[in-house]
């Protein structure tokens, strides 16, 4: 992604060359009801992030681990890392595109176009991200928006993410089962 802006490359790669082209090249049911995204760690922000961003495009979203929280990261290295947030950091871009930040526009849509969604975290994964999965699951909630959540035993590796990626898949399986009766 762009190092100043922080987005741009990673998205736009999804959305506008990967989605085509597996709709181009395989046989799939080519709308959001039968799209589902889902990732694991800085990848479950990302799936949530494009998600939110995009509804009009998926049925569902899973974050496994995802690096989603209410509070900005804490920035150990030089002001001019990069991030996903701009070099140096932006608070107010990484505020901006919070998927915190856009619970109150999902809420808002239609609801054909809200987005149930299954969060998973590792109960030893981290105060930050066990309480960033937890937050964000009680924000959905009282939003109304169809959400799951799981914390398991474990931390930030494989073996949580081996069960919840199982969980995952059955999830999106029984929403894609639901939107086809």
């Amino acid at each position: 992604s762009d190092p100043v802006t922080g987005y741009g490359a990673i998205e736009t790669a999804l959305i506008e060359d990967l989605i085509p082209h597996v709709d181009a090249t395989y046989r799939t049911i080519p709308t959001r009801r039968a799209r589902m995204i889902g990732g694991l760690s800085m990848g479950g922000y990302g799936a949530i992030h494009t998600a939110f961003k995009h509804p009009e495009l998926f049925g569902a979203a899973a974050t496994l681990s995802g690096g989603i929280s209410r509070t900005p990261p804490e920035r150990a290295e030089p002001a001019t890392a990069p991030t996903p947030w701009g070099v140096p950091f932006d608070a107010r871009r990484w505020e901006a595109e919070s998927p915190f930040t856009w619970i109150p526009s999902l809420k808002a849509k239609e609801a054909e176009l809200r987005l149930p969604v299954y969060i998973s975290v590792g109960d030893d994964d981290g105060t930050r991200m066990l309480e960033g999965a937890v937050d964000f699951y009680a924000e959905l909630r009282d939003a109304g928006l169809p959400t799951e959540l799981r914390i398991t035993n474990g931390a930030h590796t494989w073996e949580v993410w081996d069960q919840s990626l199982r969980e995952a898949l059955i999830f999106f399986a029984n929403v894609f089962r639901a939107r086809i009766r």
